[in-house]
């Protein structure tokens, strides 16, 4: 099934409110625009060669996705889907509060790392434990290693050097995503933090989800073990 939206329509008559919206889809035609439920306050997308689309959709047509899905509507988005034995869908593909992946898979949001295999490796305890002029250092999943200070040791991007140290650098000197805004301590690491919005207009780069802005939806995975 493909999303078919009007062409542009040019405006008639004199009066600059009474003529119809460019690019609209008239309500009466049964055409389906691909919005969501009024509550998601996602727009009903763009007009692309006659299909309707968002930043978020992943496939736009059955054929996109793999043999035993289609591509169907989740939460205002368009992914990959299968029906459960229970018989409500799920997705194969994208995900954005976390819920919408298919039993026994997990939704990967942008940017998250995930841990598995082998336990983490303890390269050392404590900043005693390592070379003068280095320190030891965590990962995400809990191991350490011991890293040169800085600036010896070049910085990684989005990162700044304090105190012989690499830290991620702060907005307004780190630049966040145009759908985000700086938050400071509120925020992430770089402290930005998404915007609010009503519509994906709200959202440059990026796309609208219960209220809220996001970049690209998350991915399902299989957990790693």
């Amino acid at each position: 099934m493909v999303l078919a939206c009007a062409p542009p329509v040019t405006p008639t008559g004199n009066n600059g409110s009474g003529g119809p919206d460019a690019g609209s889809v008239d309500a009466g035609s049964g055409a389906d625009a691909g919005s969501a439920d009024a509550g998601s306050g996602a727009d009903a997308g763009s007009c692309d060669g006659g299909r309707c689309t968002r930043a978020c959709d992943l496939c736009q047509q059955d054929s996109d996705c793999q043999s035993g899905q289609t591509c169907g509507l989740v939460d205002g988005c368009r992914f990959c889907v299968r029906q459960e034995s229970g018989g409500a869908t799920c997705s194969m593909d994208g995900c954005i509060e976390g819920n919408e992946c298919c039993s026994g898979m997990m939704c990967l949001q942008p940017g998250q790392q995930i841990c598995g295999g082998p336990g983490p490796r303890q390269g050392c305890h404590s900043d005693a434990d390592c070379a003068p002029d280095s320190y030891c250092q965590a990962d995400h999943c809990g191991g350490h290693r011991c890293v040169g200070d800085c600036p010896g040791t070049a910085c990684g991007d989005g990162e700044s050097c304090a105190n012989g140290r690499c830290v991620p650098t702060q907005c307004p000197q780190f630049a966040c995503p145009a759908w985000e805004v700086c938050a400071g301590p509120t925020g992430d690491a770089h402290g930005c933090a998404p915007k609010s919005c009503a519509t994906d207009g709200d959202c440059p780069d990026g796309f609208c989800a219960s209220g809220t802005c996001h970049g690209k939806p998350g991915t399902c995975i299989i957990p790693p073990v």
